[in-house]
């Protein structure tokens, strides 16, 4: 699955990145901080800022180990949808998560 998503995410198909997450869990298979991080990366480079934030919050709210690749993507899709507020209050996530 991670091969599949990181292929979406070169190719800015974001919505089909985040339908492979959507199988991963039907099929009752974990995502990775990998396959994670890729679909919000999809998400960054279209500007699809929303996806991004609920990818990182689904992160947040399971306990996964959320890496500073992670909200680097989630910031950056912010900053593309000019949601500034959005990128801030992620940015201190950061410090109060202690990503590394």
């Amino acid at each position: 699955f991670n091969a599949a998503i990181s292929a979406r995410c070169k190719s800015g198909e974001w919505k089909e990145a985040l339908q492979l997450l959507s199988v991963m869990a039907q099929r009752g298979v974990d995502s990775s901080i990998i396959s994670s991080c890729a679909a919000t990366s999809a998400c960054e480079r279209t500007g699809e800022w929303p996806n991004a934030l609920k990818l990182c919050s689904r992160m947040m709210e399971t306990n996964a180990k959320a890496d500073i690749v992670l909200f680097s993507a989630a910031i950056s899709a912010c900053e593309k949808g000019n949601r500034w507020d959005k990128a801030l209050q992620l940015f201190s996530a950061v410090a109060q998560c202690k990503v590394q």
